[in-house]
């Protein structure tokens, strides 16, 4: 028997090749073709040096086999859901019929209610489906095998066209995401470390107490920079979406000061700076999307009906940052500039248009002073012209409203602002009421504002502190406002706001939303640029109660992220360094609690309407459904922009066309976004009534015994500002059967 062995070799790339070419201008390669069942595309230039530059015609490549396995898996599943696993043998081995077996290999990673094997007739130019069923026992990617063979026995019908000289079999491996339940949770605790003054430090990692088991990762990392752990993931640095216009600058403007900084120490390698400036020359293509006709800047662009003073400003001023580092056409500076003038009242200040998006920024009194000082400060850094009668009567604007202004929020913007003119006595009034403001505690400073009646029971289960992100910001400006006036010589009295920042620092570099992450990083960046010294050899010791890990830093190394994984929850890290140098330490805890237990700042309602379209079948057990989700704000006034973050049960997937049309149909939504399970809608604000967004959600792969899962509307802009609630599909549900409404407060 001829016998027919297919391979597993599916690359992503299959050719890079330089070749020599003959005086015929032909080349012939024997390569073998990869295993994929798909189409090649395949480009060739040329280069001669009588004949310049040529490039070819693109063609296509088609690769076949006529035997194999397809397998179609959702996303992810939750631990203890029953998934139907399709797989679909093709046969186009002309007319002939094989008699198959198709095999799921077992696995201690799941439980196999349906399988391991079935048996068929497969005849050629047709397709056979067979039905395995299992549950997963084990998080993480585990391993789906399905082998397709022929059999040495004949078990087609007699009146079959039966080819029993062929001998061919498949083998398919595929992972699967398996979640736990429950909601994704986690927990960051931060340490900047300077042997001479800190030499010892200890983290103590604590266990939620309604923690799903099984559900925790943890990790520590070490890295012997001040911008490292950003350094290291300058692609995430935040665990949130990116589809508006201020979002997206999270993708642009860190990657300046990361440049800025990595040149002036002389660190900058070919992987970070290619990285870095990728990133700023997309992130500026992708921003200039958002402008309107008249040069200003929103966080929907044509979506909204006005552009936005604060957007415009922070816009122009990471535009002219970037001018060293990537092309930025200079008519676009130009172009904003002029609509940020053409805005300023006659009395120099600069009047609020469009929308804040973050409260913060409106200050603490009715007065447009903290909004003029974040304008004059992004004027001052694009430096398109000469401003100076503007800048003046817009800094005369802030002045007159000083003696009104009473939050550290709006006095830090306005210090940097002095600080940006030259202006030493305005930089020393505000300065002295922002000193008397400030939190001194354990070697650390910091500045916040006022706590609102409910702030005091933001996490009832938080057992470590979480800093505001208006907090991080105003603690960044008066950062930048002393070493922008002081240079070196504030040194010394930065280092404890340096601590601070660092400690409130995630898991993947950045702080809590986009705005406390670019200023952080902007203090931060010009900190080490001052402090920054080739001298670095440090040991770092951490016991954990069983293990000791042990980490070496030196100057060679310094950017190197250092990890070590599944560390003991609970558990006090004790940690001592020395040697010369600062690095940072982070132990970071990721986990899925049962329940949310913090305190609600929206009141979340869940509807759930069957869609009978069709039959239902093996491979469609549950009607299309129609979420319709209402959230409203419990607080006083509004909130900031706000997201509603809705997780797809396993195996639906939202519906496209109901997507858009409740884009183009919902009150308030700007935007909607998919990534993975998660369909992300922003809204510019909630109030104290109810807005609902409607959609639909389609069944595409079988999940029985379906987990629910959450449904979270949150403060774009103050995370800890949430509320969540969980959401499933019942079989009296997907059959239409009960109608299910639900309502939480």
């Amino acid at each position: 028997r001829s016998r027919l062995m297919f391979g597993k070799t599916f690359p992503e790339t299959w050719l890079w090749l330089d070749e020599i070419v003959s005086n015929e201008g032909a080349k012939s390669i024997d390569v073998k073709v990869p295993d994929t069942i798909t189409s090649w595309y395949a480009s060739a230039f040329g280069i001669s040096k009588s004949a310049g530059m040529g490039v070819a015609k693109a063609t296509k490549i088609r690769v076949f086999q006529p035997f194999f396995i397809s397998l179609n898996l959702p996303y992810s599943v939750i631990r203890g859901e029953l998934l139907t696993v399709p797989a679909v043998v093709f046969n186009y081995m002309e007319d002939s019929c094989l008699s198959i077996r198709v095999s799921l290999e077992r696995s201690l990673d799941f439980q196999m209610v349906a399988g391991p094997s079935a048996k068929t007739c497969l005849c050629g130019k047709r397709s056979a489906k067979i039905l395995f069923k299992l549950i997963p026992k084990k998080l993480g990617q585990i391993p789906i095998r399905i082998t397709a063979e022929t059999l040495d026995h004949n078990i087609c019908a007699l009146s079959k066209n039966i080819d029993s000289t062929v001998s061919a079999s498949d083998i398919l491996v595929r992972k699967l995401r398996v979640e736990p339940e429950g909601v994704k949770n986690s927990y960051t605790l931060s340490e900047f470390i300077c042997p001479r003054e800190t030499p010892t430090t200890e983290f103590k990692l604590r266990r939620p107490e309604n923690l799903v088991p099984g559900s925790i990762f943890s990790k520590v990392s070490v890295i012997g920079d001040i911008m490292g752990s950003s350094l290291s993931n300058i692609d995430e640095l935040l665990a949130m979406p990116y589809g508006c216009g201020e979002q997206n600058m999270l993708k642009f403007a860190p990657n300046i000061f990361i440049m800025n900084y990595l040149n002036h120490t002389n660190q900058a390698t070919g992987d970070i700076t290619d990285k870095a400036l990728g990133y700023m020359r997309s992130g500026y293509q992708r921003e200039l999307t958002y402008k309107h006709s008249n040069g200003g800047y929103s966080a929907f662009g044509s979506r909204d009906t006005e552009a936005s003073t604060w957007l415009t400003a922070f816009v122009l001023k990471s535009y002219a940052e970037a001018r060293p580092w990537i092309d930025i056409d200079d008519k676009e500076i130009k172009h904003s500039s002029q609509w940020l003038l053409r805005a300023q009242s006659k009395d120099g200040c600069f009047p609020s248009i469009g929308s804040l998006h973050n409260k913060a920024m409106k200050g603490g009194v009715k007065t447009p002073a903290t909004l003029t000082a974040y304008v004059t400060i992004s004027l001052l850094e694009a430096d398109v012209a000469s401003f100076d009668t503007r800048l003046y009567a817009a800094s005369k604007c802030v002045r007159k409203s000083l003696d009104d202004i009473n939050d550290s929020y709006s006095l830090a913007i306005i210090a940097y602002m002095f600080a940006k003119l030259k202006d030493s006595q305005g930089y020393d009034q505000v300065m002295k009421r922002l000193n008397s403001m400030a939190i001194d505690e354990a070697g650390m400073k910091h500045w916040e504002e006022s706590k609102d009646e409910d702030d005091e029971n933001r996490s009832p289960n938080r057992w470590y502190y979480q800093a505001r992100s208006t907090d991080i910001e105003q603690t960044a400006y008066v950062m930048l406002a002393m070493l922008e006036k002081r240079g070196k010589e504030a040194i010394s009295d930065a280092i404890p706001i340096v601590r601070w920042l660092s400690k409130q620092r995630n898991g993947l570099g950045g702080w809590s939303s986009t705005q406390d992450t670019v200023l952080a990083m902007q203090a931060l960046a010009n900190f080490a640029d001052l402090t920054y010294g080739s001298s670095m050899n440090m040991n770092i010791q951490m016991e954990d109660g069983k293990d000791t890990n042990e980490f070496e830093i030196t100057s060679k190394n310094n950017l190197v992220l250092q990890q070590v994984e599944d560390i003991p929850v609970p558990s006090t890290l004790k940690i001592k360094a020395s040697g010369d140098g600062c690095a940072l330490l982070q132990a970071h805890v990721q986990y899925n609690e049962k329940h949310v237990l913090t305190k609600p700042s929206f009141a979340v309602r869940v509807e759930e309407a069957t869609i009978k379209t069709g039959k239902l079948t093996p491979l469609k057990t549950c009607y299309s459904q129609q979420l319709t989700v209402c959230a409203k704000w419990l607080r006083k006034g509004v909130s900031n922009m706000a997201m509603i973050d809705v997780v797809m049960v396993s195996g639906f997937s939202p519906n496209e066309k109901s997507l858009n049309k409740a884009q183009w149909t919902t009150p308030g939504l700007k935007d909607v976004e998919t990534k993975g399970k998660n369909v992300y809608f922003y809204f510019n604000r909630f109030e104290n009534k109810e807005t609902c967004v409607k959609f639909i959600v389609d069944q595409e792969q079988v999940v029985e015994k379906s987990k629910e899962v959450p449904i979270k509307v949150y403060d774009y802009y103050d995370t800890e500002k949430s509320a969540t609630v969980m959401y499933g599909f019942n079989k009296e549900e997907c059959k239409g059967e009960k109608h299910n409404f639900s309502l939480f407060p």
